[in-house]
């Protein structure tokens, strides 16, 4: 039975990481668009949180 809880837990966890990239990955665009009001240290830091969504994004399809 503890397995089981455990088995679930893992997969409900997997779940909200899932949402939180897409909610992550659908907030980037606009974020990204804004490059005219951004600082070049933040465009950067954004740039690589994108590239690092995809990549996460990317891995979890393999995964599963």
């Amino acid at each position: 039975m503890q397995l089981d809880a455990e088995f679930l837990a893992g997969h409900a966890l997997g779940a909200r990481i899932r949402e939180s990239l897409l909610s992550i990955a659908r907030l980037m665009p606009f974020l990204c668009g804004l490059h005219a009001l951004l600082h070049d240290a933040l465009r950067q830091r954004l740039e690589t949180l994108e590239r690092d969504v995809k990549s996460l994004s990317e891995y979890d399809t393999q995964v599963a």
